[in-house]
Order: structure tokens, then C-alpha cells, then sequence
């Protein structure tokens, strides 16, 4: 009972890491929430999602990376 109150309680970040030229999904792409220090690898397609507790409130940067393109930092 806890456990599903704790699941009900959080917020979903959901995305998808693309090449800014071809839009086409970036497979496996890294991502970090540097404040909350949450990671992720994105799918085959580039689709990602972070689970955050529903407390957790103001700004974080959130860092993607993928080989052979330079780290990008989005606010």
C-alpha cells in the first residue's frame, strides 16, 4: 500500500533525443538531471523518461550525450 501511494506520487519527464538535422531518433542516447542526478538511456528510437517525486520543484539542467556528437547541456 505505501509502495503504490510512493508510484502515485511522481511526476514523468518524457522526451526524444533527435539529430537536429535529420529529426530521425537518436538510439541510446545518455542523459543526466545534473541536480537530481537522475540518468537514462534513451531507446531505440530515442525516447526517454524520468521518474521525479512530485516534491521535487525549481530548475535543473539536463546533459545528453551520444557518441561522435559533442555533449549538449539543455536549461
Amino acid at each position: 500500500m505505501v509502495l503504490s501511494s510512493a508510484l502515485a506520487q511522481r511526476e514523468v519527464i518524457r522526451g526524444k533525443v533527435v539529430d537536429a538535422e535529420t529529426g530521425e531518433g537518436l538510439a541510446h542516447a545518455h542523459l543526466v538531471l545534473v541536480q537530481q542526478a537522475k540518468q537514462a538511456v534513451g531507446n531505440a528510437e530515442g525516447a526517454f523518461s524520468f521518474a521525479l517525486p512530485s516534491e521535487v520543484k525549481g530548475s535543473d539542467s539536463l546533459r545528453v550525450s551520444y557518441m561522435a556528437m559533442p555533449r549538449r547541456y539543455l536549461r
